[in-house]
Formats: structure tokens, sequence, C-alpha cells
């Protein structure tokens, strides 16, 4: 997780967003999310990030992806946990 840049992507995939990790230390080291079912589309997937220990286990980080747009226009965060090597 040091060193990582994490952007997110809003308009990619019709709308319904992407998120990059960037390895800073070594530029070949880029991560994208795959594109979701049709159902996603507008969904601005990666409007807002944020990283932390959300789920309070110490065992690393989490990353929090804001999707305003989904679930019929109520939002939804997705979480990805992440390895502290």
């Amino acid at each position: 997780m040091q060193d990582r840049l994490y952007i997110g992507a809003v308009g990619s995939w019709y709308w319904q967003g992407q998120v990059f990790s960037q390895n800073l230390r070594n530029r070949l080291d880029l991560t994208a999310s795959e594109a979701g079912p049709d159902s996603e589309d507008n969904s601005y997937l990666g409007y807002s990030l944020a990283l932390g220990d959300f789920t309070g286990n110490g065992g690393g980080a989490d990353l929090a992806v804001g999707m305003p747009r989904a679930a019929n226009l109520t939002g939804k965060v997705r979480k990805k946990s992440i390895t502290i090597k």
C-alpha cells in the first residue's frame, strides 16, 4: 500500500467508472478495475476514494470507493481489502 497512488476515473466504461492503482516506484506495476455489468452504467465508480482500516482488524488497509449514482441513485460504497507488504 505504501508508495501506491489510487485514482478514480468516473467516466470509464459508460460512466460506470474505474479505479487505478499505480506503484510510484515501478511504473510498470499498474492495476485497474474491470468493467461491471450493464446495470452499473452511470454509477460513477471512483467519484470518491478513502483509505483506512474500516474493518478494524489491523491486518491491512481497506479502500472504500464511492458510487454516488448506483442503486437507483441512492449510491453505494465498495470496499476492497489491501495487503500491506
